[in-house]
């Protein structure tokens, strides 16, 4: 239980946009739950697109690569039918819905899990608007998931959504501020602490270039320095206080 509570403190303290809590909160699903890779996938039914970032590093990309295939089988995954025909959010795992042989006739595995390792999933979903969805989860190749597994992921979900919409309110505020979708990126990154060289190095820019985003960012702001910028950007996702629910 106190793993769960660092991990929810680490999330609340998070002033990292969309992408960067979305990484965070990643992270801390990999400290709680034992897996060969963590994933978050936000999707986008009304333009059927999604988003998808893992641990392993080759499945975003094939998943990207592979979006209409995706969404040809997306009719085949057995846990997402269940979803989307019940509304429910809570954990639940691959083979609650189908058994592993019945899985692997589908499409589905050979091209999208059974490359990949993935024989066993976790996941939660937090619907964040009526066309919009993001699904949190873990796989394994060689284990299934158990009840202490699912009833982790039950005690992070509550504090997820309210983080993603606060995220989307304060992302008006930066543009409303007339930052750039870069800018915003520095200025974030910049009041979570990191030095130029730091910065470019997550953002794959010169740190030279930083420091003309971090010119024209604090001329927009009307701010003289540093300092005063990361403060202003650190506002808007303070401006409500946590609404995680008592553990």
């Amino acid at each position: 239980m106190n793993a769960v509570v660092d991990v929810l403190d680490a999330l609340d303290a998070t002033t990292s946009d969309e992408a960067g809590f979305l990484r965070a909160l990643a992270e801390g699903v990999e400290r709680l739950i034992p897996a060969d890779a963590v994933w978050w996938a936000s999707c986008d039914y009304g333009r059927r697109r999604n988003a998808m970032a893992s641990s392993d590093d080759r499945v975003g990309p094939a998943y990207e690569t592979k979006q209409a295939r995706w969404w040809e089988l997306y009719d085949q995954h057995p846990l997402l039918e269940h979803r989307d025909r019940t509304g429910e959010e809570r954990a639940y795992t691959l083979s609650d819905f189908a058994s592993r042989r019945a899985l692997r006739e589908l499409e589905l595995y050979d091209e999208f899990f059974r490359p990949y390792g993935v024989e066993y999933s976790l996941s939660i979903r937090i619907r964040v608007s009526p066309s919009r969805a993001l699904d949190v989860g873990a796989t394994r190749a060689t284990r299934d998931f158990s009840d202490r597994d699912r009833a982790v992921l039950d005690l992070i979900r509550p504090a997820i959504r309210p983080a993603l919409r606060l995220r989307e309110a304060a992302s008006g505020a930066y543009r409303a501020a007339g930052l750039t979708a870069r800018e915003t990126q520095v200025v974030l990154l910049a009041a979570s602490g990191l030095s130029n060289a730091q910065i470019g190095a997550e953002l794959f820019i010169a740190p030279g270039t930083v420091k003309k985003h971090l010119d024209h960012i604090y001329e927009k702001l009307g701010v003289g320095n540093r300092t005063q910028a990361a403060a202003w950007a650190r506002r808007p996702l303070l401006a409500e206080p946590s609404t995680r629910a008592p553990l």
